[in-house]
């Protein structure tokens, strides 16, 4: 269960806690959007241009783009269906 306005990196390790192990990928790809947006900023605060602004550190010709995308896809997913966030993201 996650708390009352989590910071995005209790949002993120709620996620980590609530995959399976085949899914480790997607949690570390939260775990590490929570360092870059900030570990303690409230992640009821996360609004779309956050994530524009870190899908670009992504690089276009990184190899590993679309499966950090899609990682990031469904940690907001998730952070949607729990009412972490206050507007949908995906």
């Amino acid at each position: 269960m996650v708390q009352n306005n989590p910071s995005i990196n209790e949002a993120a390790q709620a996620f980590a806690l609530a995959l399976p192990p085949e899914k480790h990928q997607d949690s570390q790809e939260a775990l590490r959007f929570a360092r870059w947006y900030g570990e303690n900023k409230p992640a009821i605060d996360l609004r779309p241009v956050d994530i524009e602004l870190y899908v670009e550190t992504f690089g276009a010709n990184s190899p590993l783009a679309s499966a950090r995308a899609e990682s990031l896809k469904t940690f907001l997913a998730y952070a949607h269906k729990q009412n972490i966030t206050s507007v949908r993201l995906v």
